[in-house]
């Protein structure tokens, strides 16, 4: 692919005058002026220790801000219980939908952070409306928390098919079929876990749930824990760990 001489002014008047001199072939002076371009054209990359450190602040601010709202927690009602976790469900949504689109890597794998941020506090969300509004009890607060996370972490997954997506999509999921077993003092709950987490990693050899190896890795992990959970009550559970 050859570039136009004129396209670097200072350049083109160099590589011209030993073109004219028969010091260069025209065909080399392109290639220099298309090697010149591409350097000039490659963005600046933020670096994967910057991004790094970028994190552990955010990750301490985090926590900062997540110890000051515990301290007045007790004291809010189940109105502003249900006010903060919207909120702030809201804004990261709307950050991740901001910097999704960013040419800068290390920008777009922080929408997918703030995406699985906003899928937590939606579960949460559900869950304090299950107990502090509905004065739900037993599964319900789980269920309606796995349910709220799965249907916010498809669409996001539709957009985005990263491994973060992929990883919020699977524990949403596994939340909601965990929940919907659960059953006191059966393995209900571990064989129906230890079948979805299966089919996963079959939907993921077909390549139908991108990346492949995140639904690998998390199909296999959750079977492992799942046949734990169901040897403490059954020796099949040894079986399905094997």
């Amino acid at each position: 692919m050859s570039t136009s001489l004129h396209d670097h002014t200072d350049l083109v008047k160099r590589l011209e005058r030993w073109v004219d001199e028969e010091l260069i072939s025209r065909s080399e002076a392109e290639a220099i002026a298309t090697f010149e371009q591409r350097r000039e054209a490659k963005p600046h990359r933020i670096s994967l220790v910057t991004e790094a450190i970028g994190y552990v602040g955010a990750a301490l601010l985090l926590a900062a801000g997540a110890t000051l709202v515990s301290r007045f927690w007790d004291e809010m009602d189940e109105l502003a219980h249900v006010a903060a976790l919207a909120v702030a469900t809201l804004v990261l949504l709307g950050l991740g939908w901001a910097f999704r689109t960013s040419a800068e890597p290390a920008v777009g794998r922080l929408a997918g952070v703030l995406w699985v941020g906003a899928v937590g506090t939606a579960a949460g969300l559900a869950a304090v409306i299950a107990v502090d509004v509905a004065n739900a009890e037993d599964r319900i607060p789980r269920l309606a928390a796995g349910l709220a996370a799965t249907a916010v972490a498809i669409p996001l997954y539709l957009l985005r098919r990263k491994a973060l997506q992929h990883i919020a999509l699977f524990l949403g999921a596994t939340l909601t079929v965990g929940s919907a077993f659960l059953i006191e003092e059966s393995p209900a709950a571990g064989y129906a876990v230890w079948a979805f987490a299966a089919i996963w990693v079959v939907v993921a050899w077909f390549g139908l749930i991108p990346p492949e190896r995140a639904g690998f890795a998390l199909g296999s992990l959750a079977m492992l824990m799942a046949a734990q959970a169901v040897a403490g009550v059954s020796h099949a559970g040894l079986w399905l760990g094997l």
